[in-house]
């Protein structure tokens, strides 16, 4: 027995009820799918059938790359590794030496023939593998027509996948009245809402693209799932995919475990990019 006013300070451990809201709060402070949360933003239009996009360009920035050094500055052929999208009249400059060069000819897939020194660089030696990029195009007064150039649009597509998520609790379960939280009923609702945001939350991120068919009870039936964040980029823009040095084990996990705990941080990449 004490002599003592009881108070807070007073409670033995765990005998104070736990408040779940506080525990929810500290564990998910923005929420367990913040990706899918700023999705809402967005403005929202009609998926008409499962299979939906867009089509796309992709600007085209010509170059080649030298397939055998260049002795001189008075050697004309070039020989490289693709002569795709040059047309003659393109000037082009050696990334080494800054000579520009003005192409007269695209004699075949590998070969050019242009101009030594067209501009204040004189010509000169350019070693093997050199890339030498578009600056711009030259036509004389009167020129004929030169050879078009065009963009072939590409159809991005996604699928629109099913999610389900289930609760399921006996009217017995329901019926039982619970020291923590609110009832039974309605936690598991909650907890499922939690499952369904955080499946569609890693599909935005890992999905991948797949149509293919699955039996059920009904017959053989369509099965889709998304294209996430990551794939998009590797395959639809892989030129925008540099790769760096190793990371140590699990700290891209990490990383990336901060950034799904932040809303606010991953807003500020998306609007950054």
């Amino acid at each position: 027995m004490t002599v003592a006013v009881w108070n807070t300070g007073t409670f033995p451990t765990d005998l104070a009820k736990k408040s779940f809201a506080a525990m929810i709060t500290r564990l998910f402070p923005n929420g367990q799918a913040p990706l899918y949360g700023i999705s809402s933003m967005l403005k929202e239009e009609t998926a008409y059938q499962p299979e939906h996009g867009y089509f796309s360009k992709t600007m085209i920035f010509p170059s080649v790359q030298l397939n055998g050094a260049v002795a001189n500055g008075a050697a004309t052929n070039f020989v490289v590794d693709s002569t795709a999208n040059i047309v003659p009249g393109m000037v082009l400059q050696s990334d080494s030496t800054r000579e520009n060069v003005l192409v007269t000819a695209v004699v075949d897939a590998t070969n050019l023939t242009v101009v030594r020194g067209f501009g204040t660089v004189a010509g000169a030696a350019i070693a093997d593998n050199v890339v030498l990029y578009l600056v711009g195009n030259a036509y004389e007064e009167a020129s004929t027509r030169p050879q078009s150039l065009l963009i072939v649009p590409t159809r991005v597509i996604n699928y629109t996948q099913i999610f389900r998520n289930t609760w399921l609790a006996s009217g017995t379960a329901i019926a039982t009245q619970v020291i923590a939280g609110g009832s039974v009923d309605a936690e598991n609702r909650q907890d499922c809402a939690m499952f369904h945001a955080g499946d569609i939350e890693k599909a935005l991120i890992w999905g991948q693209l797949k149509s293919s068919t699955k039996t059920n009870s009904y017959g053989t039936m369509p099965i889709r799932t998304m294209n996430g964040l990551i794939n998009y980029v590797t395959v639809d823009a892989s030129g925008n995919v540099t790769t760096l040095g190793l990371l140590p084990t699990g700290l891209s996990w990490k990383l990336l475990s901060i950034l799904c705990s932040h809303k606010t941080l991953i807003r500020r990449v998306l609007l950054s990019v």
